[in-house]
């Protein structure tokens, strides 16, 4: 149980957590029902029709300056965990491995060539999954030094990676993090999610607590700028057992924690691939009100140990710390390209998706076409509502970037909304266009909601109140 002198810090929060969810339901913001949908991409992804490389890549224009964000997916995993909704592949041998490096490298090869007939210029990148650090360390060491090569890295700023603090366990772990620090990787976001035994242990992880504790420290003890990421509303959490995960969390003096709500509605793929949850009945869930204390105590206990939220559920104590790959394609706007299998492209007009299928994927980089499986060029309603919903929602809508993606201005779009939403506290201009309040940050994925074509809003319209804040009302550009 949380102290007196806890509680009395964290009440203040709690309450007004209370009061917003109740007036929010009311005004239309918040579904009555509590139900909750990520809006991390706009549209979502699995909204994206099927398309071949004919119809995405090869009418795109490659930006002047030859630069891009890079992502490189690796689908490796030593669990499929109860909540996630990727297809991973577990269980993996070292041909498996190997194989799938090489492939990759030729998707590159055959991409440079494609777009720049040289390598491609790299302002960021990002090795994700799945899980690069399950890659056996001959592997990751062929991976890095394979794909660090096909790239040209005079204007990389970061070079990040994603992972499973249990594959930095014992010796084999502290190899990975050498070869990651001999590559110039600087950052690590850790997927740990909860650090009591008993709920990682329900989520299907493969570290304890400990665990991933020991991971933390020896990656912070190398030099690397690190990352944590926790899950808040799973089953088995409560409100104290999570004050006291964040507590732990904020003593191992990470750069960055890392918090977001269990996704229950899969936004990237299909549902059947979230195993565990999915078989949950509903009463198996903390409450709705729980659930959003628990962003409240949270956000509390950072504030009170120095840190602020700098991204969009990001809080670091400097603000120089932040995924540089993250913040250029998702704030600026700026071309990602993205290899491997399942990656997503994410450019100035348009968005593609990987194959699923491994054999898929594979088979395309054998007879030399990009290996799209889904994606879209953005119509110009389309590209409004991506232009407007992507920055604000992970950092700030900035107005010269909103002109630079659509050629119109920033103050001629959605004004009825954001009228309405600058009333109600949720939104406030700045110098340089529109963020997010205090208040808005908080209610962030139910505010960029509000600007969603009806389309691709989730949930229908009888699930929210009739107020002036219902997504499906007000939202014309």
């Amino acid at each position: 149980m949380t102290d007196a002198s806890t509680r009395g810090l964290l009440e203040p929060g709690l309450s007004k957590a209370r009061e917003q969810l109740k007036r929010f339901q009311d005004l239309g913001l918040v579904p009555r029902d509590g139900s909750f949908f990520p809006s991390i991409l706009y549209p979502p992804m699995n909204r994206y029709p099927a398309q071949g490389a004919d119809q995405i890549w090869d009418s795109f224009q490659p930006p002047e300056d030859g630069l891009y964000s890079v992502y490189l997916h690796v689908p490796f995993c030593i669990r499929h965990c109860n909540f996630c909704h990727l297809p991973v592949i577990v269980g993996s041998k070292a041909t498996q491995q190997a194989d799938y490096v090489e492939t990759l490298l030729k998707e590159m090869e055959l991409q440079s060539e494609r777009l720049a007939g040289e390598k491609l210029r790299a302002r960021d990148i990002l090795f994700g999954g799945g899980t690069p650090t399950q890659l056996r360390p001959a592997e990751l060491e062929r991976l890095f030094s394979g794909a660090l090569s096909r790239l040209e890295l005079t204007d990389c700023s970061q070079i990040s990676v994603d992972l499973d603090p249990g594959t930095l366990l014992g010796r084999v772990g502290q190899e990975r993090l050498e070869i990651l620090r001999d590559h110039g990787v600087t950052r690590l976001a850790m997927g740990v999610q909860d650090l009591r035994d008993d709920v990682a242990r329900g989520m299907g992880r493969s570290h304890d607590g400990s665990g991933a504790e020991e991971a933390i420290r020896r990656a912070l003890s190398m030099g690397f700028k690190v990352n944590i990421e926790f899950i808040f509303g799973y089953p088995g959490q409560t409100l104290d057992t999570w004050v006291q995960t964040m507590r732990r969390a904020i003593a191992l003096g990470v750069q960055e924690i890392q918090v977001y709500r269990l996704e229950v509605t899969p936004y990237r793929s299909r549902k059947e691939q979230l195993r565990g949850v999915n078989a949950l009945s509903p009463e198996d869930f903390p409450p709705v009100e729980e659930t959003i204390g628990m962003l409240a105590a949270a956000t509390t206990l950072f504030e009170e140990a120095g840190y602020s939220e700098n991204r969009r559920r990001f809080f670091t104590r400097s603000t120089e710390d932040f995924s540089h790959y993250q913040d250029s394609w998702t704030g600026s706007l700026l071309p990602q390209i993205g290899f491997g299998q399942t990656a997503l492209s994410n450019l100035p007009d348009r968005v593609a998706q990987n194959h699923a299928d491994l054999a898929a994927y594979s088979e395309a980089i054998r007879a030399g076409r990009p290996p799209v499986m889904r994606g879209l060029v953005r119509d110009e309603e389309t590209q409004l509502r991506w232009a407007f919903c992507m920055p604000l929602r992970h950092h700030r809508a900035r107005a010269d970037v909103f002109e630079r993606a659509t050629g119109r201005s920033l103050r001629d779009v959605f004004r009825s909304k954001v009228a309405i939403l600058i009333d109600e506290g949720l939104i406030e201009p700045w110098d340089e266009g529109l963020q997010l309040t205090a208040t808005g940050s908080f209610w962030v994925n139910q505010v960029i909601q509000q600007f969603h074509h009806p389309d691709h809003l989730v949930f229908p319209r009888d699930v929210y109140a009739e107020g002036p804040l219902n997504p499906y009302v007000n939202n014309e550009i």
